[in-house]
């Protein structure tokens, strides 16, 4: 989907002392950061922003139903652990958790408050 791109997570460093994973490289200039811990069944999203976002599934699964409102594109996945989505501006996200869920929300705005960062709009 236009807007949307889904990787795995990589690993630049490991020795007997430790691992190193590589989140973000410059992908996007981060303004904001969110830990969400989400509980199973949990319903998170079903807006947009106009801004991009990215979102790094730490621990669990979450089923998304995503849709480009520029391009009028839908499409749903679902993201596991150890996965990060990258999502432009006017991307309607909706996702819901199978499990207990530790998510963490990176953006390039600052977060305000939802009336001032969320444009609702219904896609489940």
């Amino acid at each position: 989907m236009n807007g949307v791109v889904i990787r795995d997570i990589s690993t630049i460093h490991e020795d007997e002392r430790r691992k190193i994973d590589r989140i973000l490289n410059g992908e996007l200039g981060i303004r904001d950061v969110h830990v969400l811990y989400m509980k199973q069944k949990a319903i998170l999203g079903n807006h947009l922003h106009t801004f991009p976002e990215v979102m790094w599934v730490l621990r669990g699964n979450v089923h998304y139903w995503l849709k480009n409102i520029l391009t009028n594109e839908t499409e749903e996945m679902d993201i596991h652990e150890g996965q990060i989505m990258f999502k432009t501006g006017f991307i309607v996200h909706t996702g819901e958790c199978s499990e207990d869920c530790i998510l963490v929300d990176f953006s390039s705005e600052s977060w305000i408050d939802a009336k001032f960062n969320n444009h609702m709009e219904v896609l489940k």
